[in-house]
């Protein structure tokens, strides 16, 4: 079962778009994002849920990977992925990614 979580309700002005490369990307301090929530009663998926404040559609995200740097270990930001039901409700998302910035 899905859980309620973090719901972001940033526009373009703060999320850049680049659909060639099936990509957003913003910083973690643009997004008032402060940590994940868990998505699922029976996962332990982290994630978000996104907002968009134009058509109110809301889709659901979740972290893939950490990024650091390699040599100090530093927390660089994460790559978030589309979650299947996302998806299943809006197929454009397939193959999409979301950078988020830890700045």
């Amino acid at each position: 079962m899905q859980l309620n979580t973090i719901t972001i309700e940033r526009g373009k002005e703060y999320i850049s778009h680049h659909a060639a490369m099936k990509l957003l990307v913003a910083e973690i301090s643009d997004l008032g994002l402060h940590g994940f929530d868990r998505l699922y009663d029976d996962a332990c998926d982290v994630g978000f849920a996104l907002r968009n404040p134009r058509t109110g559609n809301v889709t659901r995200w979740a972290v893939a990977t950490e990024v650091r740097d390699p040599r100090e270990n530093e927390l660089l930001g994460w790559m978030c992925v589309p979650c299947d039901e996302s998806i299943r409700k809006n197929p454009e998302l397939a193959g999409y990614s979301f950078n988020i910035i830890n700045d």
